[in-house]
């Protein structure tokens, strides 16, 4: 999905790289037929309109299941040496349904990503879906964000999702910068 659709109203309210549910008839999904109904898209550009309510959006799909820029959960708690707890819905309706056992995430402080804790992989979900355990002691102290790690580093649907790039042999794309595909 790339288009560029025009708004109304709250448009003052969007900001670059934030997500839209975009529903048009005119614009083409992944399918081979015309219309996009709930897609996800990322807003790659807006053209505000000085004298109106308006403005015209593009709008860029960002993969199967965005929430942030790519699989995020909101850490509240840390528990122990080895497990945090996360936010329900921070991002999305279930935000730690994007990720599974083996995946390999990075921990960013609140304000302060420079100091990231990388490579983490994740060993258990609880059973309520809000406790994550990883496989070694995770050095975190406190609150901030589990994000998907590097492409370099990223496992299954997170790779799908960051980055837009397949699990083929080679993959879709062969650099690990930022890519535009039209």
């Amino acid at each position: 999905m790339h288009s560029k659709r025009p708004a109304q109203g709250p448009s003052i309210y969007l900001d670059l790289g934030s997500y839209a549910i975009v529903n048009s008839p005119l614009l083409k999904g992944y399918g081979v037929d015309y219309g996009v109904a709930d897609g996800v898209g990322m807003i790659r550009s807006i053209r505000q309109e000085l004298m109106g309510e308006g403005c015209q959006l593009e709008i860029i799909s960002t993969g199967l299941e965005p929430v942030a820029w790519n699989a995020s959960a909101n850490v509240i708690n840390v528990p122990n040496v080895q497990q945090v707890e996360v936010s329900w819905s921070h991002f999305g309706a279930d935000d730690i349904s994007s990720f599974a056992v083996l995946d390999v995430v990075d921990f960013l402080p609140v304000y302060d990503e420079d100091s990231a804790i990388t490579g983490l992989v994740i060993s258990a979900i609880s059973g309520s879906g809000q406790l994550i355990t990883f496989s070694a002691p995770h050095g975190i102290t406190t609150l901030g964000t589990i994000e998907s790690t590097t492409y370099a580093n990223a496992t299954g649907d997170l790779r799908l999702d960051g980055y837009l790039a397949s699990t083929a042999s080679p993959p879709l794309i062969n650099s690990t910068k930022a890519q535009v595909y039209s």
